[in-house]
């Protein structure tokens, strides 16, 4: 599976009987965490959940997924973090889905091993928050959508894509950016004009008190 994927890194596979959901986690030292049910899976359901994990490795998921916990935690207050973090995490989960449908896995197929693995599990709180679990109930309906849906363009994205998308946002940023900076830049302007033309005031007020008591002989 690492082969078909590309993957070169080493990964560790562990087996566990205190846990059911399949799960990834690490950044130098790749860990991979099966329960010991799974040895009794049939070979196809195996390959597609080492597959799915692989693609979690290959991603880099485990890291953006503490990034994403961080940012959540400094900006708690703010509900568009909350609302962006779990839309990441859906897209997250969809990624990985079509690098498995991309690899000849068929969608009815792929879709009923992952309802069958999810049944009944219960993460808890390592599965929650220090791994990254491969079947969570909160998108599992609309991951079944976007697995069955087969008009979906499945590809991955291209450099040409991601460079759009960047000059996209950045013809967005910064005019924003710069509107904003604009009025304060104005602001401090206004400031200095008012600080010159009291300085000024005061100068003509003193010399023509200067003038009065002091006439020319």
């Amino acid at each position: 599976l690492l082969l078909r994927l590309g993957f070169k890194r080493r990964v560790g596979l562990l087996k566990t009987a205190q846990r059911r959901m399949p799960m990834t986690w690490g950044l130098l030292h790749l860990k991979v965490l099966l329960p010991e049910e799974s040895n009794q899976w049939p070979e196809d359901r195996r390959s597609v959940v080492l597959l799915h994990e692989l693609a979690r490795a290959q991603r880099w998921d485990y890291l953006t997924h503490l990034i994403t916990r961080l940012v959540c935690a400094l900006y708690w207050f703010n509900p568009l973090v909350w609302l962006a973090a779990r839309r990441m995490i859906a897209e997250r989960e969809r990624a990985c889905d079509d690098i498995i449908l991309r690899h000849g896995a068929e969608p009815a197929d792929y879709a009923e091993q992952l309802l069958e693995i999810s049944a009944g599990l219960s993460m808890g709180w390592f599965a929650g928050y220090s791994g990254v679990a491969m079947a969570r109930a909160s998108n599992l309906e609309e991951r079944l959508r976007a697995i069955l849906d087969r008009r979906r363009n499945r590809a991955t994205v291209t450099w040409f894509t991601m460079l759009a998308a960047l000059a996209l946002l950045a013809a967005v940023v910064i005019p924003v950016a710069i509107l904003k900076a604009a009025p304060a830049d104005s602001g401090r302007g206004n400031n200095s004009s008012e600080v010159a033309s009291t300085n000024l005031q005061s100068r003509a007020s003193a010399a023509i008190s200067t003038n009065l008591e002091d006439p020319p002989i």
